[in-house]
């Protein structure tokens, strides 16, 4: 069985922690809308961690995926090749779209 994490909790904790992230970044989903296309072309070539997040998921066909955060589709759309259905969902509007079109059919 795989840990759950949740990141949003995650994310309120390490800004809670620092006074200047907390008043500068209070909400995940604006501070990845102005940040989506820097990322976008900074995960551009990350083939070889993408492989090794695969295997860690160690995904057999059938399953089901639900990918939260999936910003630009970077592990939703491999899973999609072996899972039988993914959800991908992302808070920032920035990303998914970019996601949608970037990606073709997977069948």
């Amino acid at each position: 069985m795989h840990r759950i994490i949740d990141w949003n909790e995650l994310w309120k904790a390490i800004h809670a922690s620092s006074p200047e992230h907390a008043a500068r970044d209070r909400d995940p989903a604006a501070v990845w809308d102005k940040r989506a296309t820097a990322y976008r072309r900074a995960t551009r070539g990350e083939k070889r961690a993408t492989e090794q997040e695969l295997a860690i998921l160690d995904l057999a066909a059938g399953e089901t995926v639900l990918d939260v955060g999936a910003g630009t589709g970077r592990l939703a759309v491999p899973i999609a090749r072996t899972a039988d259905h993914v959800t991908a969902l992302d808070p920032s509007g920035a990303c998914s779209p970019s996601s949608v079109s970037r990606w073709p059919p997977q069948g």
